[in-house]
């Protein structure tokens, strides 16, 4: 009896084994229009298995810091000073990068090109010039300037001047135009 027990157990196990070797299965299939499946290939005494990698990430936080104000002072001579610590801070982990740039007047004041001399024109003219990074902004508002692109987590600056029309009267934080940056995520595609 031991002898046709032991011929039994010595089949199953040997069974077993020549069904291993040759024996592939699939464990799950997983498709949700990733086209992920998961399988269980064997090769002899080796098994490989494929499952999948879900990621879960909440929407990633967009905060981008610019100036609230660029102000330009003339002094009684003509002379004309602007800020000089200009920055653009990405406080996102993302990179960032400025998209456009333009330019709206307001109360009144008008964009002229920035070449103009205010020297031979009339006095309290409601006129003024602006530029960023060296280009000038055109009498539309638009402006060509082209920013690099922000790592995340870090800063680019900038400098902007502006030539304005000579006033007669003194004239204390009038507010002439805005400044609009349109800013988004940075595109290696665009």
């Amino acid at each position: 009896m031991r002898k046709i027990l032991s011929f039994f157990l010595v089949m199953l196990i040997f069974d077993n084994i020549l069904s291993a070797n040759i024996f592939a299965t699939e464990l799950s299939t997983y498709n949700d229009n990733s086209e992920i499946s998961s399988e269980v290939t064997q090769m002899p005494n080796i098994f490989n298995i494929i499952i999948p990698v879900k990621l879960h990430q909440d929407a990633t936080i967009f905060s981008v810091t610019v100036p609230t104000v660029l102000p330009v002072v003339v002094d009684s001579y003509g002379t004309i000073t602007v800020a000089t610590n200009n920055k653009i801070i990405n406080n996102s982990w993302g990179p960032i990068e400025v998209k456009e740039v333009y330019l709206i007047p307001v109360n009144g004041w008008k964009i002229v090109n920035f070449d103009t001399s205010f020297y031979n024109k009339k006095i309290d003219l409601k006129e003024f010039s602006f530029s960023l990074n060296d280009i000038p902004v055109m009498t539309d508002g638009s402006c060509e300037v082209v920013f690099p692109y922000v790592l995340g987590s870090s800063f680019i600056t900038f400098e902007y001047d502006a030539n304005i029309a000579i006033q007669q009267i003194a004239i204390e934080d009038e507010q002439i135009a805005y400044v609009v940056f349109t800013i988004g995520w940075f595109d290696l595609e665009n």
